[in-house]
């Protein structure tokens, strides 16, 4: 019994109101610093509306017939209230982070969750995670599995370039982003 987390034919109505949203940031800002140009104004609003129109049609594309539906946003851990810790040959270390993202989905009788880890810039590359030079998205798994969601299973994680993420509808395959599923290993 699969939840429908973002209708693709619900973009239209999306990108609406995301323009609405984007009028009215924009508007407070001109607002705010009187002597912004116009023109630039004009075509940073343009940009942002088009930037943003793009990634509601990946979200739909990608995420549109998903069973993962979003849970969480800007989830915290490592608080004195959700405290996290990891330890290495007798010595522990308390960290902190902010997830950007956490999807849920139930099947079976199972539950799942996946990580998404938005990136303005470059997402790391799987190898370097793998290899353990970029610990960020891993480590976000761990907490959630660990204090955030212990009674679900790993599903994924991802890190997704805002940048650089295209999504080939033919393929079924998202570039410019690295996915990383329950089977990367142990932290």
């Amino acid at each position: 019994n699969a939840k429908t987390a973002f209708p693709a034919s619900e973009t239209t109505a999306l990108k609406k109101r995301m323009d609405g949203i984007i009028d009215a940031i924009f508007y407070r800002r001109r607002e705010k610093y009187l002597k912004i140009n116009p023109v630039a104004h004009a075509a940073e609003i343009r940009f942002t509306k088009k930037w943003m129109h793009s990634i509601i049609e990946i979200e739909a594309d990608i995420f549109g017939d998903s069973p993962f539906e979003p849970f969480l946003f800007e989830a915290s851990f490592g608080s004195p209230d959700i405290p996290f810790e990891l330890s290495y040959g007798g010595t522990s270390i308390g960290l902190k982070g902010r997830i950007d993202r956490i999807d849920i989905s139930e099947e079976n009788g199972f539950k799942y969750f996946r990580v998404i880890d938005y990136k303005t810039g470059n997402a790391p590359l799987k190898k370097d995670i793998i290899e353990g030079r970029a610990i960020q998205l891993p480590l976000y798994l761990k907490a959630v599995n660990e204090i955030l969601l212990p009674g679900h299973e790993i599903e994924s994680g991802l890190y997704y370039s805002l940048k650089k993420a295209v999504y080939d509808s033919d393929s079924k395959k998202l570039k410019g982003c690295v996915v990383l599923d329950s089977n990367v290993g142990e932290i």
